[in-house]
């Protein structure tokens, strides 16, 4: 079982995913708990993670991961990777993906969980992939998490609805 993983579903949880668990994900886990705490959420009404589907466990982030995130104020160094699996997915009111096919995997992996795992644009009403960075420049990092950014923020009504607990 995953070092991170709780054993109870907070009133809203929520987990984000990608490939590796390095770049978008930890940046998406980052800057929605950023824009939790600056709205003055109560951190402990929610339960936010990032995984990888082949994430290798207790990797850092990437380097320019680390970097967009510092331009952006926030601080990665402390992330940490973690390998996705059928309990952790569980655990969680919503499953956020960067990728169509990171949310087909995760919809064969946990059959009963299908319905709570979506791609991140579609709490926007549409369906794009978030294009892995990695090897890319730093901009190209910058980039990618100004998409996540603008995704969470424009989607958060529906977040907040799908990651509620009833």
């Amino acid at each position: 079982m995953p070092q991170r993983l709780t054993t109870h579903i907070q009133k809203h949880s929520i987990l984000f995913i990608c490939t590796a668990n390095q770049c978008r994900s930890p940046m998406a886990e980052l800057l929605f708990k950023d824009y939790l705490l600056s709205n003055q959420n109560d951190l402990t009404d929610w339960q936010v993670e990032s995984a990888g589907i082949y994430a290798i466990p207790d990797y850092p982030a990437t380097h320019n991961a680390i970097l967009a995130m510092k331009e952006l104020g926030l601080d990665l160094n402390s992330h940490r990777s973690q390998c996705v699996t059928e309990e952790l997915i569980q655990s969680f009111n919503l499953i956020l993906t960067m990728e169509s096919n990171h949310q087909h995997r995760l919809q064969q992996l946990s059959p009963p969980s299908a319905q709570k795992v979506y791609m991140l644009s579609e709490m926007i009403g549409i369906r794009a992939d978030v294009q892995d960075p990695i090897g890319s420049t730093l901009q190209e990092y910058i980039s990618t998490a100004n998409l996540i950014k603008k995704y969470l923020l424009q989607g958060w009504n529906r977040i907040l609805q799908l990651s509620d607990h009833l």
